[in-house]
């Protein structure tokens, strides 16, 4: 084979690499720009509707962290990258290496690019050899923005003899910036330690004329020259505290002089240098700068080991540039979550939360301020050290409640490591979910510090809308729609619901509440658009390792809300070792149409037969079963329950809030360790079923602490809890499966109490869907075909539809006997069968306050349930995509309209093709249907 055979050959195998090399891309989200390879020293060049960016290669090699005198870099070549769009990245490889130029030995330093006539001159920095001793300027040239580029003129352009009056000797000449007039004259500047500026010759190989220097404040290396509008601009490295940022100047020429404007960024992240590139390309402006904040093949960030970033520039109407707030990006495994931090020029971050779906990105909130204070002066002069590199968390567990039993998840976990003036350190731990945001504070090493305020902030822009709870500590009030933040109330409570877009929605709320923790919510007094968190009383002083609740939301499509298990995902595993004991159930409770009616032994019996007839495990004797009376006491209502089948679950005052005035008892048996387990074991030697406990002191660390212990000691005597009068579920009902239910809902109680939820129910009813019950269990006590106090207008079918709609592990069905017992056999068998604990769960359509369809899986059946929340007829949208093709046996129970008969009940068999895209239904009315597969 003759040589030019194999020329040819090589070149085109060369070419055939190029043009492989040239189709890898890649996509931006989020500083850094590039991820899989360290880069520095971003130099932007726009030409024919693209952006080419040229970058330097640091590469890692062994021993590199310990070497000195400069060698900590090593940068072997120049990468070239391009975008049409600034977010789709075509990846160029290699454009040119210090080698090609003959008379040098290494070193890719900055440099820039440059279009004149149609060729492309690179103008860069090197190290000399032979004769040109120290860091030289040199020149390439090329017919295409990706090369091949060489050497023009086979010599420096700009060598270590002709800078002599330089600050650095041997490196003074290093950093060329070129900028060419509008007239076409071009000019040079560069250097570390004095910045130079010379003419360039036309062909752009020459200097032309004398080297002058521009006197900068603080200057230190990296000029970029560029102009907007009639004023020429000079950025540059500048010396920070201890670090580069970047500053600038402006003149009305360049020949100067030139007027320092101040700085334009802070410091880099994890850097001690910083490079600035500036370029305006599809009628925006952005500042390209590097960092070292990246990890790859397992070497961290370093002074020879940086990432390039970009960011938009802004200008102010006297044409300075406003200052730019250096952004960086993390993501969730899936992508569509991204959280954008920024570095002010204190040092001080803050979070923009986004989120991407095929419509685009949208801006979802942003929390502005984070931090917690102690009253010792901790917390405060934060400085951020260092952000780690992702590590992937994954939850895979079984539930014996809740809307899922087999629940998984996985996310990317971030720590931001800070000092503060007190030089102890304070965590940051950010988990990105696929289907949200959870973040925690870590302070390790307290001595005896108590805890004084939480400054983690949540900006909502005005005209969101949003739904949010004034705050009780009951958590018993509505859900009103509202697109403000302006209200004369500006305290409220979790969980709250927000929508940025059509289908794109955020649930915000808390949980992992530990013995350590009171639980927050949310205060808006300072800004209308500000909700800052807020910890309930928290006053015990701390010792060793404090960690906060997670701070959560839940960001996606109204069904990655509801369907989300975010909240347990977050919180401590089971602490149980065995569970086989925790048995959900349909409970008969008697307070509703009785106020009174658990102290009466014949209502109490009448209860215990209708759970018997019904099929229901439980019957539940609430308030003042101590003083039973009317033919029976408490220990023969037991006996006549367990003759009957039926397991009790007796009410208890947890005697921290309603102590006096009359307050209902059993009182004081619970608070001290003593009484407590006193009870317990009495409970369970009478085989109590489990406790409802009432009345808590709000949100406190002391009553955080009391609930873990009466969920603690009430495991060991083997007793189910739902707890009233209390917080919202923050995640126990995963570490204390034996958390049944929680209240902390205006639920049907609330007939007895006043006649607002008469004509507010229906649409409140499909508000908790997507609000309430989206974080957990809750004893809304549903259903009811009577009246109590005050009359409900809500429909039969609307009632029973709560009893799937809702989820509840144990669900307590609150009407009276003779209602219950009069209904058509169809329904009192479905009273009888329906689970309280489901295999999976679906959000098939709704919107908040007007409707919502909802699909649960319980073995092979789906229980489909719907509510109409207005005051017309309506059409409610149906999806079967859950289901698999097939024959199935369909049971629909609707309202017929007819006050005479309520009902309208069906049963056939359907293929998946006949079931219908739409069911509808009357004002404030319902529907639920039964599906189970026939083959």
């Amino acid at each position: 084979m003759n040589a030019k055979k194999i020329l040819l050959m090589c070149l085109v195998g060369m070419c055939a690499v190029f043009s492989a090399y040239a189709q890898r891309t890649f996509v931006y989200e989020g500083n850094p720009l590039i991820t899989d390879k360290f880069t520095a020293d971003p130099a932007p060049l726009v030409h024919d509707g693209k952006l080419y960016l040229y970058v330097g290669h640091d590469e890692y090699y062994d021993g590199q962290d310990t070497a000195s005198g400069g060698k900590e870099f090593n940068i072997t070549e120049w990468l070239c990258y391009s975008t049409e769009d600034m977010k789709t990245w075509t990846d160029h490889g290699s454009v040119l290496r210090p080698t090609d130029f003959k008379w040098a030995v290494g070193e890719a330093w900055a440099s820039q690019v440059v279009e004149k006539d149609g060729k492309f001159y690179y103008y860069t920095t090197v190290q000399g050899g032979g004769k040109y001793t120290g860091k030289a300027v040199g020149v390439a040239v090329a017919d295409t923005p990706v090369g091949p580029f060489v050497d023009a003129i086979g010599k420096p352009l700009v060598s270590d003899d002709m800078t002599s009056n330089g600050a650095r000797g041997w490196w003074n000449d290093i950093d060329p910036t070129v900028l060419i007039e509008k007239n076409g004259q071009a000019w040079l500047c560069w250097g570390n330690g004095t910045c130079f500026m010379a003419k360039l010759k036309p062909n752009m190989i020459e200097l032309d004329g004398e080297i002058k220097v521009i006197d900068l404040p603080k200057y230190v290396e990296g000029p970029w020259l560029h102009e907007r509008n009639g004023i020429y601009y000079l950025t540059y490295a500048s010396m920070g505290k201890g670090r580069e940022n970047i500053s600038y100047a402006t003149s009305k020429s360049m020949e100067g002089p030139w007027e320092y404007q101040g700085e334009l960024t802070g410091m880099a992240e994890n850097s001690f240098t910083i490079h600035p590139g500036i370029a305006e390309f599809k009628d925006k402006w952005y500042l390209f700068y590097h960092n070292a904040v990246l990890t790859i093949d397992g070497h961290k960030g370093a002074i020879g080991r940086r990432s390039v970033c970009v960011d938009e520039l802004f200008y102010n109407e006297d044409g300075t540039m406003k200052y730019v707030e250096q952004t960086r990006s993390i993501s969730s495994p899936n992508g569509k979550i991204q959280l954008k931090y920024t570095t002010s020029a204190e040092n001080h971050l803050s979070f923009d939360v986004n989120y991407m779906d095929a419509k685009g990105q949208h801006e979802i909130l942003s929390i502005p301020v984070i931090g917690m204070y102690t009253q010792d002066g901790g917390g405060r002069g934060l400085i951020l050290k260092s952000v780690s590199q992702p590590r992937l968390v994954k939850e895979n567990y079984t539930m014996l409640t809740g809307k899922r039993k087999h629940c998984f998840n996985e996310g990317f976990e971030y720590v931001y490591l800070f000092t503060d003036s007190l030089r102890r350190e304070l965590r940051l731990n950010f988990r990105l979910y696929n289907d949200g945001i959870a973040f925690r504070y870590e302070l390790p090493k307290l001595n005896q510090a108590v805890l004084s305020e939480e400054l983690t902030t949540y900006r909502i822009t005005e005209g969101t809308k949003r739904w949010m709870q004034k705050y009780n500590s009951g958590y018993e009030d509505f859900f009103p729609m509202t697109t403000t933040g302006e209200n004369s109330n500006h305290h409220w409570g979790y969980p709250a619901l927000i929508q940025t877009a059509d289908d794109v929605w955020t649930l915000i709320s808390e949980a992992g509440i530990g013995r350590q923790n009171s639980a927050s919510s949310l205060k808006n007094e300072q800004l209308f658009t500000d909700y800052k968190v807020c910890p309930a009383e928290n006053t015990k002083p701390i010792t060793g390792n404090w960690i906060s609740p997670w701070r959560v939301m839940i960001i996606g499509s109204l069904a990655d809300v509801v369907e989300s298990t975010l909240v347990t995902d977050v919180s401590a595993p089971c602490t149980l070792e065995d569970t086989d004991w925790i048995h959900p159930g349909n409970v008969s409770w008697i307070y509703w149409a009785y106020n009174h009616g658990s102290k009466d032994f014949q209502i109490v019996k009448k209860y215990i037969d209708m759970a018997a007839e019904l099929k229901w495990p439980y019957v539940l004797i609430d308030w003042e079963w101590d003083v039973m009376e009317n033919g029976g006491t408490i220990q023969d209502a037991l006996k006549y329950a367990e003759q009957r089948g039926v397991r009790t679950l007796l009410w208890y005052n947890s005697s921290t809030a309603w102590i006096n005035n009359g307050a209902a008892g059993p009182l004081f048996k619970l608070n001290s360790p003593e009484n407590r387990e006193k009870e317990f074991a009495w409970l369970e030697e009478n085989k109590v079923a489990g406790v409802k406990i009432d009345f808590f002191a709000g949100d406190t660390e002391e009553t955080m602490a009391y609930c873990l212990d009466l969920l603690e000691a009430a495991a060991k005597h083997h007793l189910l809890v739902n707890f009233h009068g209390a917080t919202i579920p923050r995640g126990w009902q995963r570490t204390y499966p034996n958390l049944m239910s929680v209240e902390a809902v205006y639920g049907a109680e609330w007939y007895n109490n006043a006649p607002v939820l008469t004509n507010k129910a229906a649409s409140h009813n499909t508000t908790l869907p997507f609000t309430r019950n989206v974080v957990g269990p809750m004893d809304y006590t549903p259903c009811t075909f009577s009246d109590s106090q005050h009359p409900h207008i809500t429909t039969h079918a609307h009632e029973l539809a709560l009893m799937v709609v809702f989820e509840s592990a144990l669900q307590h069905w609150a009407d009276r006997p003779e209602s219950y017992l009069i209904q058509p056999e169809s329904v009192k068998n479905f009273m009888g069968q329906l689970p309280t604990v489901w295999d999976d769960t679906h959000l098939i359509s709704g919107y908040p306050g007007e409707y919502v369809v909802m699909a649960r899986q319980k073995g092979d059946a789906w229980y489909i349930a719907g509510l109409n929340g207005t005051d017309q007829e309506k059409m409610l949208d149906l999806d079967w995509k859950f289901l698999k093709n097939g024959k199935y046996q369909v049971t629909l129970f609707q309202d017929s309209g007819n006050k005479e008969q309520q009902w309208k009940v069906s049963s056939e068999m359907k293929d998946l093709s006949q079931l219908p895209n739409q069911m509808n239904c009357l004002a404030r009315g319902g529907f639920v249907a039964v599906i189970k597969p026939t083959n």
